[in-house]
C-alpha cells in the first residue's frame, strides 16, 4: 500500500518555516519535522508549533547535519508503516504545489527516487549555479552516466523498502548527504526519475552553507566517490574475467 509522509529538516529556519508549512500542510500528508539542534528558542517554537498542528516531531539533542537528520527520519517512517518519504527543506526555497506531482509520479514508479531538478529565477546566486554544473559532471562520471539531474536537491521522494538497507553505507551527514545518498541508491540499481520544480532563494532566507568548510567537503565527498566507484568498476571487471 502506498502510505508517503513529509520529512522535514529543520535548524533555526523557523521564521521561514512559518511563511511555508501551511502550504505543505493543505496537502492532507502526515508530516514529521527533525528539529537538528536548534537554539532554545527556535526549537521551543517549532515543538510547540508542530504539537499545536499534529505534526510527528524528532529532536537532535545537539547539531548533527542535516543527513544524520534525514537518516533518522526515513528510519522512523519506515518503523512506524510508511512506504515512501518526501523529503523537503524547511526554508522555503522548493515549490510546494509540485508536491502533487512528485506523489504522483512516485506512485505510477513506486520502486524509484523522484528527484527534483531545478528551475531557477533570477535569484539564484551565479556561484551557486556554476557550483551545481560541476557536481553534475561528477556525478554523470560517478555513476555511470546515470541522468540525475541535480544531485544537490533537497526536494525528492524516497521508497522506503529499496534504501533502507542502504542507510548505513551513508557517510556524510551534512552539505555531501544529497548527493551521496542518490549517488549510492543509483549504484544498487534504484532508478531515478527527474521532475522540473522552481527553486528560489529568498532575500531573507538563510543559508547554513559554508562556503569554505562545506565546499571542501564536497570536493572530499567526490574525491571519495570517485575512488569507490573505480574500486566497484575493477570489481566488476574481475567478475567478469572469472566467468570465463
Amino acid at each position: 500500500m502506498y502510505k508517503p509522509i513529509i520529512v522535514i529538516p529543520f535548524y533555526n529556519h523557523f521564521e521561514r518555516f512559518l511563511s511555508f508549512y501551511t502550504s505543505v500542510e493543505r496537502k492532507g500528508i502526515p508530516i514529521v519535522i527533525i528539529n537538528d539542534g536548534s537554539d532554545y528558542g527556535q526549537g521551543r517554537k517549532i515543538s510547540e508549533l508542530c504539537k499545536s498542528r499534529g505534526f510527528f516531531y524528532i529532536e537532535n539533542a545537539e547539531n548533527r547535519g542535516k543527513g544524520y537528520s534525514v537518516i533518522s527520519a526515513l528510519n522512523w517512517a519506515f518503523d512506524n508503516g510508511f512506504s515512501h518519504a518526501l523529503q523537503i527543506d524547511a526554508d522555503g526555497q522548493h515549490c510546494a504545489d509540485d508536491i502533487d506531482v512528485f506523489i504522483k509520479k512516485s506512485q505510477e514508479n513506486s520502486d524509484a527516487i523522484i528527484c527534483g531538478n531545478p528551475v531557477y529565477d533570477d535569484s539564484a546566486p551565479k556561484a551557486r549555479l556554476k557550483g551545481r554544473g560541476v557536481t553534475k559532471f561528477w556525478v554523470r562520471l560517478e555513476t555511470g552516466g546515470v541522468d540525475i539531474g541535480d544531485s544537490l536537491c533537497g526536494f525528492r521522494i524516497y521508497p522506503l523498502q529499496r534504501v533502507k538497507p542502504l542507510l548505513n553505507s551513508l557517510k556524510f551527514m551534512r552539505m555531501g548527504f544529497d548527493t551521496e545518498s542518490i549517488v549510492k541508491f543509483a549504484w544498487d540499481g534504484i532508478g531515478v526519475i527527474n521532475v522540473s520544480t522552481k527553486v528560489i532563494y529568498p532575500k531573507d532566507g538563510l543559508s547554513h552553507f559554508r562556503m569554505i568548510y562545506d565546499n571542501l567537503s564536497l570536493i572530499s565527498l567526490h574525491t571519495y566517490l570517485c575512488c569507490l566507484s573505480l574500486v566497484n568498476l575493477i570489481g566488476k571487471v574481475i567478475r567478469k574475467c572469472r566467468i570465463f
